[in-house]
């Protein structure tokens, strides 16, 4: 089994909230391209869940729907090399310095995989577990928490990759960092993902 390094994309990999800039993104393009009714279909489902009508997974589901077909390819890596410019340089050394030793790397993230695929490969990274497009209501899921987890085991799994790192920022990520391995290693963390993984008993180390 090879060594594996998993990294989280937002607030780890780069500093910024990825979904929050493609939402922007698409609701310029829209206006651009006077699509009025996608337009007031994303407020509705935002205001929503501002109310708390809603999930966040509600929410993203509703948004993955409406901007579907939205963006070319040649769009979406331009999307995608804009987010990369917010990269967090000691997070891309600690990757290079694993890639060196042999390790193989995934970035998994709740992030939609229509730009996640693209940063994927801007940063050279071997695999790839984020939350897929919606085709229909069926058996869809937000790739979060323990859901994450249980992707990323699976992926990692059927390329007989194990987890022996992991980097991420947020306590969401709980169901990962519980699982025994080499290092789990914080970036930024707040005081409350701190004080949820003392709480656990769960061992790390912390970069900025």
């Amino acid at each position: 089994m090879q060594k594996g390094l998993v990294v989280d994309l937002d607030g780890t990999l780069l500093s910024t909230n990825t979904f929050t800039q493609f939402i922007i993104q698409s609701t310029i393009a829209m206006i651009y391209t006077f699509k009025w009714e996608k337009v007031w279909l994303l407020i509705q489902v935002i205001i929503k869940r501002k109310l708390r009508q809603v999930t966040h997974e509600q929410m993203k589901f509703k948004i993955l729907q409406i901007t579907n077909d939205l963006f070319s390819e040649q769009e979406i890596l331009q999307f995608a090399q804009k987010l990369s410019k917010k990269k967090n340089n000691n997070v891309i050394k600690v990757i290079t310095d694993y890639k060196k030793q042999g390790y193989i790397t995934c970035l998994s993230t709740a992030a939609p995989f229509i730009y996640a695929k693209k940063i994927q490969e801007i940063f050279n990274i071997d695999l790839i577990c984020a939350t897929p497009s919606p085709i229909n209501n069926l058996s869809w899921k937000e790739n979060v928490k323990e859901e994450k987890c249980n992707n990323t085991i699976k992926l990692l799994n059927s390329n007989n990759i194990g987890l022996n790192i992991f980097i991420t920022d947020h306590y969401d990520d709980i169901p990962l960092l519980e699982i025994s391995k080499e290092k789990n290693i914080l970036i930024s963390p707040s005081k409350k993902t701190l004080n949820k993984l003392n709480t656990k008993s769960i061992k790390y180390s912390v970069l900025q």
